[in-house]
């Protein structure tokens, strides 16, 4: 009966005990619930924008201006990591957050010295030290050992050794591995030497007295504490321990990168998740843009601004954003290629593709360019002069407004407009509640060179439209639906007519031989505030903005003088990655001077336009306008000038009365020298033209 009442016994007390034990863990994790492990500045991570290979355009610090990157045991060098859990904690990977060795070892060690000599804080406990800061002295401890044991219980001894390699100070705004390496060594911390290894071991036991630039020797001291006994414990030898002893410290810190500032902050902005961000760009691509960009607003006369967007065709990938040459400088964290801005002629193309997609127009059509009234609006061309009867062809060639504006009336302002809003393009009318107008054709709209590149992408890839991304070429666009712009007929039509645009003054000299098949479109907005150049060969699509991000004009500075050069240079740049526009075939005529030998349909030959056609003005043949002219070298220095208009015509100089006999359309001018003119003629009804030039010697002086 007694063994019987006793094992009755033990088995109460082994119940009780059990009861106890479940009870101690439910309080254990209830306490756990309540009071979970803080990891906010864990959590709250620099950010790092690299480009499509991997390579750093640029670091963002935390909330509170902190440089701490999250950092993941596999991207460390090997032998830091060895290094360092070999110093700070040999039994890491065996403990459950509080090392019982080590107490003992600190305890006998401080014992026998009769001071603190030795410390038992393992990884987990410094991580729990740098998540919640405890209080000094021993509740501290108590503190810092329980929420060491709650960290092992919740995560991996992996996910503690990053949090340690994340928070783990440096001195200053410096924290974590791989920001120190950055910042001290200007590397990434998978490559660090053993002196460096060494460094970044020492520096978290004391970061504001050891840090290497303020005081060098605790630096080197702290280092050679360090070396020395990884050497006595076999870690190195003492050889590899005294050559890492005598490599330099760094003396100042070294720059970290910073490509493409705008359109990085912008990424990361839009990509709140993860800490390190990969986009499509090409850092080589974007430095050569960004340095570019700096030299050729050098060039300038008055200050002004460039931005440059390169986007690939087939991905609609962006390759290079550069939206201020200058981030430092005044507005320079304006990002233009994002700003709302007038296109000028740049969307002309886009009229002339969706009225040929709907069989309006051809590009042999003939249209007469003539001072035309339609409604209130009465349109002028860039340089005041008119071209009489021209091809379509020629006309978007010639960037003229009259055919732009005729043309744009057929179609529809708003049905224009609500075709490139279908898009997702963003168009800012001036007017937001009326209709829109024909102003349009002419830059009376507000655009971004972003949404003006994505369009351009569709010209060059048989009209299809799909918008640009910068997002990691990796991962597939999401909801990236393709629309039909304009039928591939009518992009190709419209390629072929940019490719054989004349190109700007002086670019043989600058471009490759790629200049000769680039399509491209320059514009400028009304007073001169913005100045654009895009074009696209097969592969490529490069778009340059150039003005002042708070809209002062730069009177003179056009598209085709101050942008197009610009674009020209880009594609010289990108280099062999880019190929041509190809020809039209044969059963697409392309001459650009006259209607070609098969002519559209009868019924498309001539445009007839809704505009009243307002009686034209002389215009001045020779000298054509804004050219230099070379004064005959045998000493006759007479010109002739030639004009069309009702006759008689009155010829004058600078203002003056030209003192020269004319007759009929012509007019010889004596002038009393080189230097610069203006000519000016008056036809019979009072109507005036001008051009201006320049006469030079015959030897160019």
């Amino acid at each position: 009966m007694s063994r019987v009442i006793g094992t009755a016994k033990g088995r109460s007390r082994l119940k009780l005990a059990l009861a106890a034990g479940l009870g101690l863990l439910l309080a254990v994790a209830a306490l756990d619930r309540l009071l979970p492990p803080d990891t906010s500045r864990y959590d709250d991570s620099s950010r790092l924008v690299v480009d499509r290979h991997g390579e750093a355009l640029r670091y963002l610090p935390t909330s509170q201006g902190i440089w701490r990157l999250q950092v993941d045991p596999d991207a460390v060098d090997p032998q830091y990591l060895a290094l360092l859990l070999a110093y700070e904690d040999q039994r890491f990977h065996g403990h459950f957050g509080i090392d019982p060795l080590a107490i003992g070892r600190a305890a006998i060690s401080n014992l026998a010295a009769g001071r603190i000599v030795s410390g038992a804080s393992t990884i987990t406990m410094q991580v729990a030290r740098l998540l919640h800061k405890p209080r000094r002295g021993w509740r501290g401890k108590v503190e810092q050992s329980l929420r060491a044991l709650q960290l092992e219980l919740r995560y991996s001894k992996r996910d503690i050794l990053s949090m340690y390699l994340t928070l783990a100070p440096f001195g200053g705004n410096i924290e974590g591995v791989h920001m120190a390496s950055r910042i001290f060594f200007g590397k990434v911390p998978a490559s660090l030497s053993l002196g460096e290894s060494a460094l970044l071991i020492a520096l978290p036991q004391s970061p504001t007295l050891r840090r290497p630039i303020d005081n060098p020797q605790a630096a080197l001291a702290g280092r050679a504490q360090v070396l020395t006994r990884l050497a006595e414990a076999g870690m190195i030898g003492s050889a590899e321990a005294a050559w890492a002893k005598a490599e330099p410290l760094p003396r100042e810190r070294q720059a970290l990168p910073f490509n493409a500032p705008h359109l990085a902050s912008a990424e990361a902005r839009r990509n709140a998740a993860p800490p390190i961000i990969r986009t499509s760009l090409e850092a080589g691509l974007q430095r050569k843009l960004e340095q570019l960009a700096r030299q050729e607003a050098g060039w300038f006369p008055d200050p002004a601004t460039i931005a440059i967007l390169v986007a690939e065709i087939p991905s609609r990938r962006i390759l290079a954003a550069v939206g201020h040459h200058d981030f430092a400088g005044p507005q320079g964290q304006v990002d233009m290629t994002m700003a709302i801005r007038s296109p000028g002629s740049t969307l002309k193309p886009f009229i002339y593709a969706m009225a040929f997609d709907a069989g309006d127009i051809h590009p042999d059509t003939v249209i007469d360019d003539r001072p035309t009234r339609f409604g209130t609006y009465l349109p002028r061309n860039f340089d005041r002069q008119f071209q009489g009867r021209i091809t379509m062809r020629a006309a978007l060639q010639q960037s003229l407004n009259v055919p732009a504006v005729a043309v744009l009336e057929r179609l529809g302002p708003g049905q224009f407009t609500a075709a490139l809003q279908t898009l997702g393009v963003t168009m800012a009318l001036h007017q937001p509640n009326e209709p829109p107008g024909l102003a349009i054709a002419l830059g009376g709209v507000g655009m971004t060179l972003r949404d003006l590149v994505g369009l351009y992408t569709s010209l060059a890839d048989n009209g299809q439209y799909r918008p640009l991304s910068a997002s990691d070429p990796a991962i597939p666009a999401a909801a990236m639906a393709t629309h039909m712009f304009v039928r591939p007929a009518a992009a190709r039509q419209v390629g072929d007519i940019l490719a054989n645009a004349p190109r700007p003054m002086g670019i043989q000299g600058i471009a490759n031989n790629l200049a000769d098949r680039v399509a491209y479109k320059t514009g400028t907005s009304y007073g001169f505030r913005d100045a654009w150049a895009i074009g696209y060969t097969d592969s490529h699509v490069v778009g340059i903005w150039v003005g002042r991000p708070d809209g002062t004009p730069r009177p003179g500075a056009y598209g085709s003088n101050t942008a197009a050069p610009i674009m020209f240079h880009t594609f010289d740049i990108i280099g062999g990655r880019s190929s041509d526009i190809a020809p039209l075939p044969d059963s697409e005529p392309h001459d650009t001077q006259a209607p070609s030998p098969r002519l559209p349909p009868q019924a498309l030959r001539n445009f007839q336009r809704n505009g009243s056609v307002i009686a034209e003005g002389p215009r001045i043949l020779f000298p054509p306008p804004q050219v230099e002219l070379a004064l005959p070298a045998d000493g006759n220095d007479r010109v002739v000038l030639e004009a069309r208009g009702k006759q008689p015509l009155r010829w004058y100089v600078d203002g003056a009365p030209l003192a020269s006999r004319s007759q009929g359309n012509n007019a010889e001018w004596l002038p009393s020298g080189p230097g610069f003119f203006r000519i000016s003629v008056i036809d019979a009804e009072g109507r005036s033209s001008s051009v201006r030039t320049r006469l030079v010697k015959g030897d160019g002086r």
